[in-house]
């Protein structure tokens, strides 16, 4: 049992760095041009504008977008 217990410690988590945001499983991340936060290209929540796409945080967000 003792040798279960290393195994599942913390040297079995993910490595994040503070600051640095996280990539998801589906998707890369974006930057929300209204508020600054990263988004998964996977969301539903996007807007193309002159042939470029922009990723929204939230509804609120991609409708303050001019």
């Amino acid at each position: 049992m003792k040798m279960l217990a290393g195994f599942f410690g913390p040297a079995a988590s993910p490595q994040t760095t503070p600051g640095v945001p996280t990539m998801p499983a589906a998707g890369e991340l974006r930057k929300d041009p209204v508020c600054g936060t990263y988004v998964s290209t996977a969301t539903d929540l996007k807007k193309t504008s002159k042939g470029e796409t922009f990723y929204f945080c939230s509804p609120e967000c991609r409708d303050k977008f001019a």
